[in-house]
């Protein structure tokens, strides 16, 4: 919207008007890693899942350290946005804003964007 007092003021608005989008929460992450690796990220329990997104807790092969990994669904909506998601994650990891999420790492799997932010 042109006009700001037209936007969502909060996070949880934006969600309600994308409700089609809007994740499915799973239970806090308590199911040990998988053992599939996506990148140097262990995949651990599921977070949520959308039409578009996937998301998981996850712990670096190496350094043990905890994050969450998002990727695309490859039949989601926006599936084929790889290469803009990937820029957008490139971008966003050079930020430093309280209020934007820390994005330590993203790439390709199977085809498809992921980025991981830290927890």
């Amino acid at each position: 919207a042109r006009r700001s007092d037209d936007r969502p003021q909060t996070a949880a608005e934006a969600l309600a008007a994308l409700d089609d989008e809007r994740p499915q929460t799973a239970a806090a992450p308590t199911a040990p890693a998988t053992g599939e690796r996506v990148g140097a990220w262990v995949l651990g329990a599921p977070v949520y899942r959308s039409s578009n997104w996937q998301g998981d807790a996850v712990t670096h092969a190496h350094t043990g350290a905890a994050a969450r990994l998002t990727r695309l669904q490859p039949d989601g909506p926006l599936g084929r946005s790889s290469a803009l998601i990937l820029a957008a994650a490139q971008r966003a990891a050079r930020l430093d804003h309280p209020a934007i999420v820390d994005v330590v790492d993203w790439g390709l799997h199977q085809g498809c964007a992921y980025v991981v932010t830290i927890p």
